[in-house]
């Protein structure tokens, strides 16, 4: 996710996960000719199927715009061989919250943005992605812009809100991660945090 447009009265952030469509297409297209070259277009008949299907599911697109002058979220989202609108109410954002996942592999920290409205948690987009600074910057434009002339939420901090959703391990895998400490460290103050009072 990335901010297209930032002006005084509108911001609008815009998602695109074409690229793994892209490559389903171009694996069916590469297999289908392969198999059907090296042993018939019957060899292809299951393959090819799978990887455009794969491909129509990974083809998804969300644009957000955040209105100043009507105050007002629209979030428009095509995926999952369907399209969405929905508008929520500057009013009614209690939050903006950025979730984040740490991928054990190589211990990389992901993040997406989410309203928070109603009690009702919305993800800006499907997908999350590298960069926490650069989610962070995001969120201080958007909480800027929705809670002009009231209160903001506190500052977003995924480690307490990972502690907070009971993902215990991904508050571990954050925390080691952002401030390059050892894993015994890491639980200890996780832990400690888990056990203060709300």
């Amino acid at each position: 996710m990335r901010i297209i447009e930032n002006s005084p009265s509108q911001l609008r952030l815009r998602d695109r996960t074409w690229w793994i469509s892209g490559v389903c297409f171009a694996a069916a297209a590469f297999v289908g000719v392969g198999a059907a070259v090296k042993h018939g277009p019957a060899a292809a008949f299951w393959s090819v199927p799978v990887m455009v299907i794969f491909g129509l599911v990974f083809l998804q697109a969300t644009d957000v715009t955040f209105d100043a002058a009507t105050e007002t979220c629209r979030i428009r989202r095509l995926g999952g061989f369907r399209r969405s609108v929905k508008q929520v109410n500057f009013a009614d954002i209690e939050d903006i919250r950025i979730d984040s996942r740490v991928f054990n592999t190589d211990g990389a920290v992901m993040c997406r943005l989410s309203l928070v409205a109603g009690g009702n948690v919305t993800p800006l987009s499907a997908a999350y992605e590298q960069g926490p600074q650069r989610y962070e910057a995001m969120r201080s434009s958007l909480v800027q812009m929705v809670f002009a002339g009231r209160p903001q939420p506190p500052e977003s901090d995924p480690v307490r809100d990972l502690i907070a959703a009971g993902r215990r391990m991904d508050a571990i895998g954050v925390l080691r991660r952002r401030e390059n400490i050892s894993l015994t460290e890491a639980v200890r103050r996780v832990d400690a945090e888990a056990d203060m009072p709300a």
